[in-house]
């Protein structure tokens, strides 16, 4: 195997015992102060270090030794599945409603964004965090009683209040405090039901502004107060994948983001044809293999 060429262990010790923020620097021969014999090479030190971790064998580490260095490696406090929503204002003399869900169950909520949230939470155990998009009204009348909800609910889930004063803070305030609280991998889910009548544009952009992090939008929802239905509207949100992939394409040629979309759905064999088509002919125009195009075309 390429992996155990001697060239390639010299490489990856090289690489395991180099830390980035360790300076180079060279040594003056006079400082060596050693004519007649040669440095030692990487492989020398490869060699001293295998026979020391069979003399001393590194003591193995724990199931939390090691989430503990991943989680200090790639500094992800707060990743996980979340909820991302704008919170509505209490109406006066609100009453409890019962909800039809897809998956044939029932939640009730007499807060607009309860139901959903409710339905998410059941549907999606691993979520861990609820960003909540809250304007001054929204806090006074809502918040407690929404945060009460979620707990009698998932006691463990967290509720985060990212403030929003109005419009213009949008870009500047609200947006990083969410790319803030997400990282790449994470999955997030949007429930639009709640908040102003643009608030559903404001999902549309954070999903699109968190995907070019890493992050993936799992899912939506739609609470349906006229239906007394949960709508799952996944499929509406994914079509911007789809527009996307389309762009890519066309654009670039590249159909990566349109596979990655029909691989979440049934398609024909067709579509994997073409897709196989393209990137076989983006791979030639990429390597420069000029006489191979009109094969591809």
């Amino acid at each position: 195997h390429l992996r155990d060429r001697p060239e390639i262990q010299d490489f990856l010790f090289m690489k395991r015992t180099i830390q980035p923020e360790e300076g180079f620097s060279y040594m003056p021969l006079e400082s060596y102060k050693n004519t007649t014999e040669p440095l030692p090479t990487v492989r020398d030190f490869r060699k001293q270090e295998e026979e020391r971790k069979v003399l001393e064998p590194d003591k193995p580490q724990t199931m939390d030794d090691m989430l503990a260095a991943l989680q200090k490696k790639f500094n992800s406090p707060s990743g996980g599945n979340k909820i991302i929503l704008f919170l509505s204002e209490l109406r006066e003399h609100a009453q409890e409603v019962e909800y039809h869900c897809p998956d044939g169950s029932g939640v009730t909520g007499i807060q607009t964004n309860e139901a959903p949230v409710k339905y998410l939470l059941h549907r999606h155990p691993k979520i861990s965090e609820i960003l909540c998009i809250v304007t001054p009204t929204a806090e006074q009348s809502a918040w407690m009683l929404f945060q009460n909800s979620v707990a009698q609910t998932a006691a463990k889930v967290k509720c985060t209040l990212i403030p929003f004063r109005g419009e213009t803070d949008f870009q500047g305030e609200v947006l990083p405090q969410i790319l803030s609280r997400t990282e790449d991998g994470d999955e997030i889910f949007l429930e639009t039901t709640g908040g102003l009548r643009n608030a559903v544009m404001y999902l549309l952009l954070i999903s699109r502004a968190l995907s070019y992090a890493g992050v993936k939008t799992a899912g939506a929802v739609y609470s349906n107060y006229n239906q007394k239905e949960i709508e799952d509207i996944s499929h509406l949100i994914s079509l911007f994948d789809f527009i996307g992939g389309m762009q890519e394409l066309t654009a670039f040629g590249n159909a990566r983001s349109l596979r990655s979309y029909y691989e979440r759905r049934e398609h024909s064999v067709e579509i994997d044809g073409l897709l196989d088509a393209v990137d076989k002919l983006w791979e030639c125009i990429t390597l420069c293999r000029a006489r191979q195009i009109p094969q591809r075309m």
